[in-house]
């Protein structure tokens, strides 16, 4: 699921891993520079202390009615956003409209 920072506080969407990459960070800015929307400064810079880089390519997508971050806790008391990416927790899925994630999965 995506979660979108302020203003929206909310989550709009859902995706599907295609694949997953982990690899030296100069292979993985040679053969996936075009697709990863970054700067190669910026990504030599975020990679500077590492000699590996993890990444994953998107696949299917399916934007959501933004559920607002009072919504997600009042599911899960105390949820923080994270600041890269969590596993989704099982309360939240309930929370998207009937159909939307198995929509999303049937077209996989």
């Amino acid at each position: 699921m995506i979660y979108t920072s302020s203003p929206t506080q909310a989550l709009t969407g859902a995706f599907l891993v295609q694949e997953e990459f982990e690899m030296p960070v100069a292979t993985l800015w040679k053969q996936h520079r075009s697709v990863l929307g970054i700067q190669e400064e910026d990504y030599t810079e975020y990679f500077r202390n590492t000699d590996r880089a993890v990444a994953i390519a998107i696949g299917r997508t399916v934007t959501l009615p933004p559920i607002s971050l009072d919504e997600l806790r009042r599911v899960r008391p105390g949820f923080t956003p994270p600041q890269s990416y969590m596993y989704c927790p099982e309360p939240f899925t309930a929370l998207v409209p009937n159909g939307t994630l198995r929509k999303l999965l049937r077209a996989a």
